[in-house]
Formats: C-alpha cells, structure tokens, sequence
C-alpha cells in the first residue's frame, strides 16, 4: 500500500508537527523507509460503510519537489470498462430525486455521475501539479492494487483539536452549496434560497448526529464561505466534546454533504437508483496517532485505471433543485481535474 498526502494550509493534523511542517508531504508505506519513520494507523472507507480495520503504516515528510523521486514505480492498474454518465441521464436522475423530496420525507438527495477520459498514468507530476493549485485542499494520491485514487478534497470529516485552554476536542465540517468564484476569487453573486438551505440542512444534520451520539460542547462556527479551487463554498466548523471518539468516524458518516437526509434513506435512494456504485467516492481517509483523529472525505477525486481515468462529482439536491443547473455544478466541479489531467 502507498499513500501520499499534503494537508490543506493550516490544517496539518497537530500530531504530526513533530514530523514535518505545513508544506510537507507525507508518505505513508507498510514498511519503513528509512530509520527516520514513524508509525501511524490509516483506515479508507467506501461511500457504503463496511467493517474495514485500521491498518498500520510507516511514514515520513518530504519536500514537494522530492515527490518524484519516491513516487511508486511499474504499478499494474487492472481495466475497466467504465463510461461517463450520459447528460440526459444524469438529468432524469435529478428529475426524479426532485420529485422524491418534494414528497416531504426526504430533505436532501446527493445525485453523483461519472466521467470517464482516456488513460492518464497517475505520475507524480499530477499529484504535484493539485498540491500548487489547490493549496486549502488535502491533497492525496492511495493505490488500492486495483487502481489509483487521487484528489484534492475541501472537507474535513473529523479533526482532533485543542482549544485555548489546551484541552482535546474534535472538530467536522459542514461544507454545502456551490457557486463559481469571480475573476478577483470573490463570490460572483449572492447564495440562492437553494443553497442556504443545502448547506443548513448539512449543518443541522451533522448536529443531529452528534447530539444522538452523546457529545456535548457542541458549537458550529461563524458562518464563512470556503475557496476550492475555482468554486466557493458555504461553510461552518462544528467543534464538540466526546469521551467515545473512536465512535465518531461511524456517527458522521457519510454526512448529509456526500448523501442526504435523513442519511439512512437518502442512501438507500441513492444505491437504488444512482446506477452506478461509487465505491470510495463520497467516503473517507481516516489517519490515527495515539488516539488522535484526522479523516476527510473522498470528493474532487479521480481513479485510475490501466485503460481509463474516472472524475466522479456529485451536486446537493433539494426540493427546488433544477435538473439543468445542476448538471451544469457538476459539470464546474470536474474542473478541479480536468485542469491538471490536461495541463
């Protein structure tokens, strides 16, 4: 197993400070590298939970340009005959998730696609290329043996924190609603009613869950708006207190971001009629080190196979969602991608 991360500006995970500074990647391997190693435990998770373990690997921090020189060399990727989700289709999806949530019970529908391209080989010059464009993301590249994924996602699931008084606490991200950032990176127009509503709901969500769990504390931040790239975001941290936080990685997800609510059925809507399974997109990458946690989710993302390069991207729905506009965010958010595959 190989793994490469570079955390979003300001969001290194405390536990590793020691290891390496903000500008750093680190490489995760099953065994060690050198003497200079150390240990951390990794779990990914796919969008459909399962029972997966943590697994220990040895990593250590480098300097971007360095990436190349420890980049895994005569990896074989399987085929797959995977191809991009046809605009019509896509729409009638929408269509009839929009109609489903103006039944009432549903409140929010996440409906993803795909895209497939010719092969790109996953070189350590796209994982760099995301790392100089995308500096507020994680950036990340995880061979799974059967193919390669790679991103750069804006959402953290759960960060272990401390606050001013040096107490341990834990911290998600409620992160919703997409708008195109102006030629000065600025917001180019006002969030719609649509929006403000998408991105409430994921906060209400998140603290839903929370409150079932048992946590206390629990307190979303001012509301900001957040830079991925070319798009913004409607944003809000959630911080909040737990004895049991080995628990919480299964309490949020997946988040209403990446599924809907209520979660449960917004997800078995989306396995019955997605058509398409999205395996560990809309998932997570989870790091542990000594109780402390760090994972975000598997979004702005593409897979890598021998023969193809799959972008997944999914868009928010709500009861006065349109299926055209919403094309048309996804369509946006393959940019992230796009931009550096054809660079």
């Amino acid at each position: 197993m190989e793994f490469f991360v570079r955390f979003a500006q300001g969001k290194m995970p405390y536990f590793l400070h020691s290891f390496g500074n903000e500008d750093a990647v680190f490489i995760f391997n099953r065994s060690p590298i050198n003497n200079g190693t150390f240990e951390i435990d990794l779990q990914v998770m796919p969008f459909i939970p399962t029972q997966y373990s943590w697994t220990t690997l040895h990593g250590q921090s480098i300097a971007l340009d360095e990436v190349t020189k420890y980049w895994p060399k005569n990896v074989n990727l399987k085929s797959k005959n995977i191809l991009t989700t046809p605009q019509d289709t896509y729409e009638s999806y929408v269509a009839k998730s929009v109609k489903a949530l103006e039944s009432g019970h549903l409140k929010k529908i996440v409906a993803a696609r795909k895209v497939s391209i010719n092969a790109v080989h996953p070189e350590a010059k796209v994982f760099q290329a995301l790392c100089r464009q995308y500096p507020n993301a994680n950036v990340f590249a995880w061979w799974n043996g059967d193919s390669c994924w790679m991103g750069a996602s804006p959402e953290l699931l759960l960060e272990t924190i401390k606050n001013s008084n040096g107490e341990v606490m834990y911290s998600a991200d409620a992160l919703a609603g997409t708008q195109v950032a102006s030629s000065n990176r600025n917001l180019s127009r006002s969030w719609t009613a649509k929006e403000v509503e998408e991105h409430q709901l994921v906060t209400d969500g998140i603290v839903q869950d929370l409150t079932t769990y048992g946590a206390t504390q629990i307190a979303p931040s001012p509301l900001s708006d957040k830079i991925a790239g070319h798009l913004f975001h409607r944003f809000q941290s959630i911080s909040f207190q737990t004895n049991k936080p080995e628990g919480i990685l299964d309490c949020l997800h997946p988040t209403a971001a990446l599924c809907g609510l209520p979660r449960k059925d917004a997800r078995q809507w989306i396995i019955a009629h997605e058509g398409q399974a999205r395996d560990f997109y809309g998932g997570y990458f989870a790091l542990r080190h000594n109780k402390a946690y760090y994972a975000w989710v598997n979004l702005r993302s593409a897979e890598f196979f021998d023969n193809c390069t799959v972008l997944h991207v999914g868009s928010g729905l709500t009861k006065d969602s349109s299926p055209r506009e919403e094309w048309l965010e996804t369509k946006e958010k393959t940019q992230t991608m796009l931009k550096v595959l054809h660079s």
